[in-house]
Formats: structure tokens, C-alpha cells, sequence
């Protein structure tokens, strides 16, 4: 079983391990967003479009203008509009704080219904491995609640301690899980300790 986030670039490292374990008689499904069925499709993999997820040119945007509010945007200019992509004149052009209070449950939302219908899949179709991207908390989280074993699969330099470039101190590519998904379906806590087997292309 693949657990993948909805941005290609992220997953696209994973493809000849999934061509090679099809090779191998292995049945492979990757979990999914259903903006995701088309290019795993297209990857000659099998999708399972279950999952919900914040557009990632949207997550992007946000990142930028949180990198801009902490003065490590490194452009003279504010960077796009958070929502619409549009030039911004000013940060005060969008306010973070407001949009943040007014989509924290649609936000926690999203995270609870694809935790769930991903360990359910999961506890359906008995995987004897999961795989995942570093941007995927579904993945760890299947291999912890079936206690299977997990494979990180890196996209590129970045691994799960290492910093976010531009980001504030403290923030990593670790993904948070703000509903307790974790503790939920009995797979212990969430952090960098999840990662006992990394693929590093």
C-alpha cells in the first residue's frame, strides 16, 4: 500500500518501487486525493482516491506569506496572494490569523476523514507494507495503527528533521496531527521517531 499527498512531485521518486513490486506479483494501491487518480493513473499505478487535502498551490501560498510575516521572504516584493495567487501590495492585504480561526474546522476536518478512511482501507485490504511520502501522515499512521512495517520514501534532499527553508525555527517536514489520529486508532505518537525505515533517492 502507497500513501501519497496531492502534489506529484512529492511522489513521483516512488514509481519505478511501485513498477518493480508490481513486477514482483505484488499487488500495489496508492491512496490518494482524488486530484491525485490521473497522474498515478498515468504512473501506471493502480489509485485508491480516498483522501482530502488542502490544494497544495494554496498550502504554497500560505507558506510564502507566513515566510514574508517572519521577514524570511527573500524578495522585494510581498509574495501572491494566499487564496487567489494575485499580487499583493501589502501583507495586510490578507490576514492569516482571520483565515486560519475561520478554516481550523474545515482544516481538522480534512485530517480526521482521511485518517479514517485510510487505516480503514487499510484494515480491509491487510497490507503487508505501507509506503509514503514525506508530505503523507496517513502512511505512518496505517503502519502504526496494523503495526506493519513503513518505508519513508524522500523525494530529494530534504529528510523529516531537517529543516523548512525560509520557515520559522522549529517547523520540519514532519506532519502534525492536530485530531489525534494517531492516538486514536492505537499507533502511538506522532514525530520524526515514526521513521524507522528511509528510502533517500
Amino acid at each position: 500500500m502507497f500513501t501519497v499527498s496531492n502534489w506529484p512531485g512529492h511522489w513521483y521518486s516512488m514509481v519505478p518501487l511501485g513498477w518493480a513490486l508490481q513486477a514482483a506479483g505484488h499487488q500495489v494501491k496508492v491512496v490518494c486525493t482524488p486530484c491525485q487518480t490521473a497522474p498515478v493513473t498515468h504512473a501506471g499505478l493502480m489509485p485508491v482516491p480516498l483522501l482530502e487535502a488542502m490544494d497544495m498551490t494554496v498550502r504554497g501560498r500560505l507558506h510564502n506569506y507566513r515566510k514574508a510575516e517572519v521577514g524570511t521572504w527573500p524578495f522585494a516584493t510581498p509574495p501572491p496572494h494566499p487564496l487567489t495567487g494575485e499580487p499583493l501590495r501589502s501583507l495586510d492585504e490578507f490576514d492569516m490569523a482571520d483565515w486560519s480561526a475561520r478554516n481550523r474546522d474545515w482544516a481538522v476536518g480534512v485530517v480526521n476523514r482521511s485518517a479514517d478512511a485510510a487505516v480503514d482501507f487499510a484494515r480491509g485490504w491487510r497490507p503487508d507494507l505501507v509506503v509514503h511520502d514525506l508530505m503523507s501522515l496517513e502512511g505512518p499512521l496505517v503502519s502504526g495503527a496494523l503495526k506493519i512495517p513503513a518505508l519513508l520514501h524522500l523525494w530529494g534532499p530534504c529528510g523529516p528533521q531537517d529543516p523548512v527553508p525560509g520557515a520559522p525555527p522549529g517547523s520540519s517536514f514532519v506532519p502534525m496531527d492536530p485530531v489525534g489520529a494517531f492516538e486514536r486508532h492505537g499507533a502511538g505518537p506522532m514525530d520524526a521517531d515514526v521513521y524507522t525505515h528511509v528510502i533517500d533517492p
